[in-house]
C-alpha cells in the first residue's frame, strides 16, 4: 500500500512538471487602440524572468530556457506570429504590430507566450475603444491560408543559404542569387537617442546589452519576414509569420553581443522575394551610457 501511494505521488508530480505553465510575470504592459479600422497594438514582456543571467556564448549553453513563439489572437484568429532562435538574447521585449479591426465586437486581444516550445503563459488585455461595442462579429469566418512551415532545424543552419532554401525553397534562393544587387528592402533610417544618422555606414553599439528596435513596414502583401544575423553561429535570429488578419508591420527589439551584418528577407503571398543589403553592426567594448536607444527602419517596397 505504501509503494502504491508513493508510485502516485511520483506519477502526479510528473505530470504537474509536464503540464506546468509559464510564469504570468512574463506580461509586463500592453495596448491596443483603433484608427482606421487598423488595431495598433504594442506589448512588452519581462523576458529576463525567463533568460536570467546573460550569456556571452548562448550556442555552448544546451539547457538555457528560451521565448520560442509569442501568438497574438483575437476570437480565435492569429494577429501576430513571431518565432525566435533559441541562440538569440532579446533581454527587454518589446513588440509593435498592426491588424485589421475585423472584429468590432471584441474588446481584447489574447497573447500567447512560449517557451522552449513547452511551456507556456497565456494573458488578455483591453482593446481601447471609444464608443461602446455591439454585440456582433462582423466575420465569424475563420480565415484560413497557408502560413510558412518552419523545420526546427533551420534554428541550427549556420550557412545562410542553407536558411533561405530551407524556409523558401530552392527556387527562391536561385532568385535571390540571380538578384544579389537587386536590393528591394530598404533601411530608411537608424536614429540614435532620436537622432537620424542614415548616412553613417555601419551601426555602432556602445554596449552590449543596448536594446535595439527594428521595424518593419511595407504595402505589400507578405506572409513572413526572416532576420539573419551573421555575427553569429546560427544567423537566423527570427521568424514573424504574417497571418491574414495582420497588417505587414512589427517592430520588435534585439540585443547584440557580437559583430556581424544583419540581413532582412520577406516573401510576398506571391511567393514573390524581397532582400536587404547587408547592414554591418559593430559592437564596441566601450559603455556608453548616454547611447541607449537605437532604432533601425526597414522598409520593404
Amino acid at each position: 500500500m505504501k509503494n502504491l501511494i508513493l508510485l502516485l505521488i511520483f506519477h502526479s508530480l510528473l505530470a504537474a512538471e509536464e503540464n506546468r505553465t509559464l510564469s504570468l510575470n512574463i506580461f509586463n504592459k500592453a495596448k491596443a487602440s483603433i484608427k482606421n479600422e487598423i488595431v495598433t497594438a504594442k506589448i512588452s514582456l519581462n523576458a529576463r524572468t525567463i533568460f536570467g543571467s546573460y550569456f556571452h556564448d548562448l550556442e555552448e549553453n544546451k539547457d538555457r530556457k528560451y521565448i520560442s513563439k509569442i501568438m497574438g489572437k483575437v476570437e480565435g484568429q492569429k494577429v501576430l506570429e513571431l518565432y525566435f532562435s533559441p541562440f538569440v538574447y532579446v533581454g527587454r521585449l518589446y513588440i509593435h504590430f498592426k491588424f485589421k479591426d475585423f472584429s468590432p465586437s471584441t474588446n481584447k486581444i489574447d497573447y500567447f507566450v512560449v517557451e522552449n516550445e513547452n511551456n507556456m503563459a497565456k494573458k488578455s488585455f483591453k482593446i481601447k475603444r471609444k464608443l461602446e461595442v455591439k454585440n456582433e462579429f462582423i466575420n465569424k469566418k475563420q480565415i484560413k491560408s497557408k502560413l510558412l512551415e518552419i523545420d526546427s532545424k533551420v534554428w541550427t543552419l549556420s550557412k545562410v543559404d542553407d536558411i533561405i532554401k530551407n524556409l523558401y525553397g530552392e527556387k527562391s534562393l536561385k532568385t535571390l542569387q540571380d538578384n544579389c544587387n537587386n536590393y528591394t528592402i530598404e533601411r530608411n533610417c537608424t536614429t540614435y537617442n532620436g537622432i537620424c544618422t542614415q548616412c553613417k555606414k555601419k551601426t555602432v553599439i556602445q554596449y552590449i546589452r543596448t536594446p535595439v528596435f527594428m521595424k518593419f513596414d511595407s504595402s505589400k502583401e507578405l506572409d513572413s519576414i526572416i532576420i539573419l544575423y551573421t555575427g553569429k553561429k546560427y544567423p537566423l535570429q527570427a521568424v514573424y509569420k504574417i497571418p491574414p488578419q495582420s497588417i505587414p508591420y512589427i517592430g520588435v527589439t534585439y540585443s547584440f553581443e557580437k559583430s556581424g551584418e544583419i540581413i532582412i528577407i520577406a516573401r510576398g503571398k506571391d511567393q514573390k522575394i524581397y532582400q536587404s543589403k547587408p547592414y554591418f553592426i559593430e559592437l564596441s567594448n566601450a559603455r556608453d551610457t548616454e547611447n541607449r536607444s537605437i532604432n533601425m527602419l526597414f522598409n520593404i517596397k
